[in-house]
């Protein structure tokens, strides 16, 4: 069991009729016996009617944005940056503590994220991707993965 609570904040740093920018900080912290952790990152968006959706929900983060909340066409670049402190991983150190497969947790992980984002009428299709450094000592190289979602508000 998993206890968790993320937060978002918007911060508009420009706002016209044609392009905007935000500042999107957010937090999560979980506490459980399957993950431990507390996270901390920051997006920037800049396009088109920013106010249509806080973003594209990250992927294996335990963090989600609010979908669509516009029919107005909305489009938008965003790039983030994020650090994440594990205490407990059970996928990646076992169900026990003496477990002969476990791996080592290296405690703190950065990511990198960045993609694009087209929504109208509720509906919005984006692409994402991530790049986070090595989450356990003797993993081989850094963890990359995208994304391409379709998603709409009924």
């Amino acid at each position: 069991m998993n206890l968790h609570y993320s937060w978002t904040g918007k911060l508009r740093m420009f706002n016209t009729n044609i392009i905007s920018a935000h500042l999107l900080p957010s937090a999560a912290i979980s506490l459980g016996n399957a993950s431990t952790f507390l996270d901390l990152n920051m997006r920037l968006k800049i396009g088109h009617n920013l106010d249509a959706s806080f973003g594209i929900p990250k992927m294996n983060f335990g963090q989600d944005f609010n979908g669509v909340i516009s029919d107005d066409f909305s489009i938008y670049l965003y790039g983030g940056i994020g650090y994440r402190v594990t205490v407990r991983n059970i996928y990646i150190q076992g169900n026990t503590w003496e477990n002969p497969f476990r791996q080592d947790l290296d405690p703190f992980v950065h990511y990198f994220e960045g993609g694009f984002a087209v929504a109208y009428k509720g509906f919005e299709l984006s692409y994402s991707i991530t790049h986070k450094s090595k989450e356990y000592f003797g993993q081989p190289y850094n963890h990359t993965y995208g994304s391409i979602s379709l998603s709409f508000a009924i």
